[in-house]
């Protein structure tokens, strides 16, 4: 039968008494006076600093009580409704110094409890039949730290306490201890963060005592006297306060400074060893410096000047004992001011601005704080603030980083661990949250605002209490894990506008059954949705996101999850890898809004579609992401669309977003492209976001042509862009003012379809890694009757315009440029259409036969082209068009054709020069039919680059020629150059030409010969233009007057010759008959009269 163990008496330390203890079997017992700290009413008396008496106890083993933990007890008390103690019964060995002989002493400790309640009192004695037996001490075993559960908040201990074993910390998670009496012996440290002294008297055994070091001294029915301090000149606290404290920095806890101080005087006050509370509201301070009160554990209260502004790094740093302050007036809160400040529940932040890195770090009980006008937040600012339950967040700009840190700091974290965080009001100046600022909250649901461009990484991580998200179009980017584990998430919006959500986003919300992709969204990372409860995954993207691994299914039941897509993307996704997984695949029914095309995507759109795209959806054409290709280097995605079908598609707006780059560098790769084969397809609106890459830094021109009409004063620049568009007066150069061809367009101009157009766009912005960035300019065709050319799904012709001149090279320059917003082959113009075209490289101007090379025009680009006479147009045929170069450089340059060609065909030789980074060439071709004048329709004329600092090559004839279509005739021509630099060149050849020919190159300034079939030619060019550089010379092998019978047959095959290579090296002597030389070429030979050049072979 259970028994139940009585309290017999308690006495209640009203009144002072002396208990007299009687000796038992165990040993001899002293007698201790207890005495009252306190006196209260009845009404008022607490439950915690003020003595419980005596209360009775029996043999634990005869109590019927079971508790963990009190293994260790004899004696059990119960000394509340709801809490018991256990007890031992010990003895140590004494030294009687007047006998010199030991003696055995018993004494009673505490060594265990079981308590519901929050405070807990240890009796001065415990009654045991007829005896009683003061607890005189505490055994902190394990049992004793199991047994203080969370709900204990406070422990009183009595003054019959003379030691306490502190092995296991038991006072650890406790918000305070209350001692009655002089401060008992201790093994180890208290702990606990405050020790509440109940009797003045008694204070100063607690001072000093390195047992309580760990802990703040206060208090508790009694106070300090204030001493006011004044200062009457800057620099003089410390000899004011000295002289008038007998020079004892710890003379005073309560200490008001009036007067004028500085930081000299501030420093001063950090001498202050028993500092509790400090009143600096008299001063007129505008700062207080870095540590100023740092890991001051007994301050308790401060109070501050209104002109004070700001407050350094780590001021109040550990002043774990700060219970309120008052910061109205401060608008600059440094890192670590108030870290680990526990008992800090209050503080005004009335007109803070700005909050540094873990400046209320793990003050645990900071619940009622006004951060409404707190602009800028740093990292882990509030983080491990377990009582804070709401904050305003109105006029926050970033959460989680200072503008003044660095970027290498670790940023994030604001509120990471504040577990009763549930309610958070943002505000529309938000830029940035960043990672993990509130990890681990019980916020319970999110609307960010307009202005948030991007979730960083794990910022909602675990917060399993979270509803529901509403992400609004302004944010671009989800982070990795921003809401892995919220497992109560039932509702996510996601507006169009998103284009990334990162690896395990969403990973562990398995309240979310329904998920909506906007159609903006890019890429998804691995794992995204997996271990989710979703069961309809609808993405309105046209083309399937990119996806790095599997994003969805992992312990989830893919045989029960449905993906709706588009109607026309349906096999786009079937067949593409990780999208494959769901094996339940519908139509989605609504309207598609939004239409982004990043990677190629063919729209076979049929009439029976037509009411899904009926709101004229917006058409997105981009560049972008990247892929690694079979060989693993980095390439990029292009948005590649190809539309057929007998469906209508009718966007509202038709957007182009590419780079323009240099020719030269083979780098045309960025830009997207359309191919129309449907009847239907139109825009109320076409724009295009030309982005100007420019390799040296400042702006390159760039040759452009649009198919439709645009205002100049309609091109709308990015922010801190400079630029210039020109056109090209083909009438000055039929005039032969070469100089004055090119002319500035003003606001009042329109850039007309099909024509080219010179443009030069420079920006000094910089991005947010110091990267210049590259400018872009937007052109948009408004309600131009001519904006729907861009879909034209047919062969194009293209007028151009005759310019009457004196001299043909003048005549008759067009600048046009590629009619269809795709990649062209240059052989499908039309057949009888074989006029050179000239495009602008980056650094030179390059001419192009659709006869002789292989030309890719890339979209948009401008080009020069000379109007035959009797021609009007030329016919760019639609099987032309590519979605890419398709394999093909943008312009040939073999070495040398393979084509087996005759010495009386047409026979192309290509002279290539190139220097640093840098190529330029010229073109001889021999045709039988051609003249040895300029002809339009064969030969282009050299266009010089004013701004070129390099070198160009040209032929010098009647004029300058890039190519020189011509009969062989005397088989010579003349090559010249212009260079902008000295430095070292190499000449080489290349084309398509007989085997038959040697082409024998002599340097004019050097007096070198070489034989540029054989061999290529290294030279040295000053800054000059030398128009007779080069003299070549095509020479036959054939040809009877320099074979070696005719030498043979004028010289006598008896003479004796000297034979010399073009390099100037003899290669031989003697009998002209018995000529033996080591590799066949052209030589000189000579008898010692006469000297002639022969192929010997």
């Amino acid at each position: 039968m259970k028994k139940t163990l009585l309290m017999f008496s308690v006495f209640l330390a009203v009144v002072c008494c002396t208990l007299v203890f009687a000796a038992n079997s165990k040993g001899r017992w002293m007698s201790v006076a207890v005495t009252p700290s306190l006196t209260f009413s009845d009404e008022e008396v607490p439950n915690y600093g003020v003595s419980i008496g005596t209360v009775d106890a029996q043999l634990y083993s005869e109590s019927g009580l079971s508790f963990s933990y009190f293994s260790n007890a004899d004696y059990v008390a119960q000394i509340s409704e709801g809490t018991y103690m256990g007890f031992e019964l010990d003895y140590e060995w004494e030294y009687d110094k007047e006998s010199g002989e030991e003696y055995k002493v018993d004494y009673i400790a505490l060594v265990a409890i079981n308590s519901s309640d929050d405070a807990v009192t240890i009796p001065d004695s415990i009654k045991v039949g007829d005896n009683v037996y003061p607890v005189s001490r505490i055994n902190g075993y394990a049992s004793l730290r199991n047994g203080f559960n969370s709900n204990i908040k406070t422990l009183t201990i009595p003054s019959t306490v003379n030691y306490v074993y502190m092995n296991s910390n038991f006072d650890l998670y406790l918000d305070a201890i209350y001692m009655l009496g002089t401060a008992p012996k201790v093994s180890g440290h208290f702990q606990v963060s405050k020790i509440y002294v109940c009797d003045r008297t008694d204070l100063a055994s607690y001072t000093n005592n390195d047992g309580f070091s760990y802990s703040t001294i206060l208090p508790y029915g009694w106070d300090f006297e204030w001493i006011t301090v004044n200062v009457e000149k800057n620099g003089e606290f410390a000899e004011t306060y000295l002289t008038q404290n007998d020079y004892d920095w710890g003379a005073a806890q309560y200490v008001k400074v009036v007067g004028n101080i500085n930081d000299i005087d501030l420093s001063a006050i950090k001498n202050l060893t028993t500092l509790m509370k400090l009143d600096l509201s008299e001063t007129a301070i505008s700062s207080l410096p870095d540590q100023f009160m740092y890991n001051r554990s007994s301050l308790v209260e401060v109070k501050l000047p209104s002109t004070l502004k700001s407050i350094g790094n780590s001021a109040f740093y550990g002043c774990s004992a700060l219970q309120s302050f008052d910061l109205n007036g401060i608008t600059t809160i440094g890192s670590n001011v108030f870290y680990g400040c526990h008992s800090l529940s209050y503080i005004n932040l009335s007109g803070v601005q700005s909050i540094g890195s873990s400046a209320f770090r793990k003050c645990s009980k900071l619940n009622n704080i006004d951060l409404s006008t707190v602009v800028y937040i740093g990292s882990y600012a509030f983080s491990d603030c377990f009582s804070l339950e709401s904050i305003n967040l109105t006029s926050a700009v970033t959460i989680g980083y200072l503008p003044n840190e660095s970027e290498y700091y670790q940023v994030g974290y604001s509120f990471e661990n504040c577990t009763s965080l549930k309610e958070v009001t943002f505000g529309n100046n938000l830029y940035n949250i960043y990672s993990s600022s509130f990890r681990n909250t019980a916020i319970e649901n999110i609307t960010l605002p307009g202005s948030l461009t991007s979730i960083a990484d794990e910022v909602f991580k675990n917060c399993k209490n979270l509803l529901s998200v509403e992400i609004p179009s302004s944010i671009t980017s989800i982070g990795s894990n921003a809401f892995l584990g919220c497992s109560s998430l039932s509702t996510v919006s996601m507006e169009t506008g998103l284009s990334v959500i990162g690896s395990s986003a969403f990973d562990g919300c398995t309240s979310l059954e329904e998920v909506i992709i906007p159609p903006t969204v890019k890429f998804i990372g691995s794992g995204a949705f997996d271990n989710s409860g979703i069961k309809t995954f609808k993405c309105y993207a046209v083309v399937p996101p990119t996806v790095e691994s599997s994003f969805i299914g992992s312990n989830m039941d893919m045989s029960r999850t449905y993906l709706y897509v588009p109607p026309f993307s349906k096999d786009f996704y079937r067949n593409t890898e990780y999208w494959s997984n769901f094996y339940l695949m519908r139509s989605i029914d609504d309207r598609i809004d939004y239409i982004l095309v990043d990677r190629p995507l063919t729209i076979n759109l049929e009439e029976e579609d037509n009411a899904v795209v009926a709101n004229n959806p917006t058409i997105d054409l981009q560049y972008g992401g990247t892929y690694r290709d079979q060989n693993y280097n980095t390439q990029y995605y292009i948005g590649q669309l190809t539309a057929t079908g007998e469906g209508t598609l009718s966007a509202g707006q038709l957007t182009v977003s590419g780079q323009l780059s240099r020719r030269s560098r083979n780098s045309y790769q960025y830009m997207p492209t359309l191919i129309n084969y449907a009847d239907k397809m139109r825009a109320d609106n076409v724009t295009h976001n030309l982005t100007f890459y420019n390799y040296n830094g400042s702006g390159e021109w760039h040759f452009i042509s649009l198919p439709y009409d645009v205002k100049v004063s309609d091109i709308i620049p990015s922010a801190n862009t400079y630029w210039v568009i020109r056109r090209y007066d083909s009438s000055a150069r039929a005039a032969g003012e070469t100089a004055s061809t090119w002319v500035n367009l003003t606001n009042d101009d329109t850039l007309e379809a099909g024509k080219g157009y010179i443009v030069s766009a420079y920006s000094d912005g910089y991005d947010s890694n110091g990267y210049s960035i590259n400018p872009t300019l937007s052109f948009t065709s408004g309600n131009s009757l001519t904006k729907n050319n861009l879909f034209r799904p047919t062969d194009i012709i293209v007028p151009l315009t005759e310019y009457a001149a004196e001299f043909a090279h003048n005549r008759s320059w067009n600048l046009i440029g590629n009619p269809y917003p795709c990649y062209f082959d240059m052989h499908y113009l039309n057949e009888e259409f074989t006029a050179p075209i000239t495009v602008w490289n980056g650094s030179s101007y390059v001419a192009y036969s659709p006869v002789d090379d292989d030309l890719v025009l890339s979209p948009y680009e401008a080009f020069f082209v000379q109007c035959p006479l009797d021609v009007t147009e030329m016919t760019f045929k639609e099987a032309g068009r590519m979605h890419s170069n398709e394999g093909k450089t943008l312009y040939k340059v073999a070495s040398r054709s393979r084509e087996v060609i005759s010495a009386e065909d047409r026979n192309v030789f290509n002279f290539v020069l190139t220097g640093e980074n840098y190529e330029d060439r010229a073109r001889i071709v021999f045709n039988s039919d051609a003249k040895l004048e300029y002809e339009i329709g064969r030969d282009a004329s050299k266009f010089f680059a004013g701004s070129n600092d390099n070198a160009q090559i040209y032929v010098n004839a009647d004029v300058t020629y890039s190519i020189n279509e011509r009969p062989v005739n005397d088989g010579i021509a003349t090559i010249g150059i212009r260079s902008a630099k000295e430095t070292v060149y190499t000449l080489a050849l290349n084309g398509k030409f007989s085997d038959e020919w040697n082409v024998i190159l002599t340097d004019n300034e050097s007096g070198i010969t070489v034989d540029l079939t054989k061999e290529s030619y290294q030279f040295t060019s000053a800054a000059t233009e030398n128009s007779s550089r080069f003299t070549v010379k095509f020479i036959l092998a054939n040809n009877g007057q320099t074979g070696i019978d005719s030498i043979i047959a004028d010289f006598g095959e008896d003479s004796y010759v000297t034979v010399t290579a073009i390099n100037g090296v003899v290669v031989y002597n003697g009998r002209l008959s018995d000529i033996n030389i080591p590799t066949s070429g052209l030589y000189l030979i000579s008898n010692g009269k006469e000297t002639r050049k022969a192929i010997l072979k």
